[in-house]
């Protein structure tokens, strides 16, 4: 992310479950602490629903290659489809 920022370059990543549990761990959290649900959206799209959720510029901190914390400006974006036949029926 770091060398990304730094040659200006847009980036995005696909982060599965299994890596950086620090952050899906931050991201739940700050999940379920926004009850007025600003940071949501529902779409239905083709044959599937859609809910999407976000948290911006979560603050990733990491041990660097000389052992030094740097921190990382994360923003996460989340989108769970569930499939529907024609009447709409999960």
């Amino acid at each position: 992310m770091a060398l990304c920022r730094q040659n200006h370059w847009d980036f995005m990543m696909v982060l599965p479950r299994d890596c950086l549990p620090t952050v899906w761990d931050e991201v739940a959290g700050l999940i379920a602490l926004d009850t007025a649900d600003e940071q949501y959206a529902t779409s239905h799209w083709g044959d599937r629903d859609q809910t999407f959720r976000w948290v911006n510029a979560m603050d990733y901190a990491y041990r660097g290659p000389t052992g030094k914390t740097l921190r990382q400006p994360v923003h996460v974006a989340l989108c769970q489809e569930t499939w529907v036949d024609a009447n709409g029926r999960p």
